[in-house]
């Protein structure tokens, strides 16, 4: 198995977006991704980036991006996210899901 560097960024931007596709590519097509998003939501991309950094390395680093991979390691180690990690994604999916009307 070939492992990937994980992109924290591309992390950030596919739990705010939702989108698989930052995860399974590098980070040239994460920002590219990203390029497209609003100010407000390349903001919290930021956020989420500082405040996941080192859980992502912590728990996730053994883990190849893609597929939703990376997704479902940070969501097995969600009891033991950091606090501000923790915070930072469910700040993040709140404002989504208002923002989708839900």
């Amino acid at each position: 198995m070939i492992r990937r560097p994980i992109y924290p960024f591309a992390l950030a931007a596919t739990l705010v977006t939702g989108l698989s596709m930052p995860l399974a590519a590098g980070p040239a097509q994460a920002q590219a991704a990203a390029s497209k998003l609003s100010p407000e939501a390349k903001a919290e991309l930021r956020t989420l980036v500082r405040a996941c950094r080192t859980d992502i390395r912590r728990f996730c680093s053994g883990v190849e991006p893609g597929e939703g991979r990376m997704m479902a390691c940070m969501s097995a180690q969600e009891a033991d996210l950091s606090a501000g990690c923790a915070t930072a994604i469910a700040d993040a999916r709140a404002r989504r899901e208002k923002a989708a009307g839900g």
